[in-house]
């Protein structure tokens, strides 16, 4: 089963977008691993997401003075890095036949 998500792969693919201009620049990585986690509990679940979010902002924000725009991209990144990470878990899972995570863990 997959035990890790690799952020930068799939921050490469939402940069990628058109309606993100800026954060196209982003050069940032981040590995989440999960193998210690029961994603069949809702705890499990709510610790990946938290992982998640965390990794996701280390691969999206740049921290310093920025403009709003440029602070909404970051922000835009962000959710589509994480709305990705979590159809990736949920899509390996289905694939071992095991019940998905539940959308409120992943907010």
């Amino acid at each position: 089963m997959l035990k890790n998500i690799a952020l930068a792969a799939i921050a490469a693919a939402t940069l990628a977008s058109p309606h993100i201009g800026h954060a196209a620049q982003i050069d940032r990585e981040a590995i989440v691993r999960f193998g210690d986690l029961n994603l069949a509990s809702s705890a499990g679940q709510a610790m990946l997401a938290s992982r998640i979010s965390a990794a996701a902002n280390k691969v999206c924000y740049h921290f310093g003075t920025i403009t709003l725009q440029q602070f909404m991209e970051q922000r835009t990144c962000r959710d589509e890095l994480r709305d990705r990470a979590i159809d990736a878990v949920n899509g390996q899972m289905a694939f071992n036949d095991q019940p998905s995570m539940s959308a409120a863990a992943s907010r």
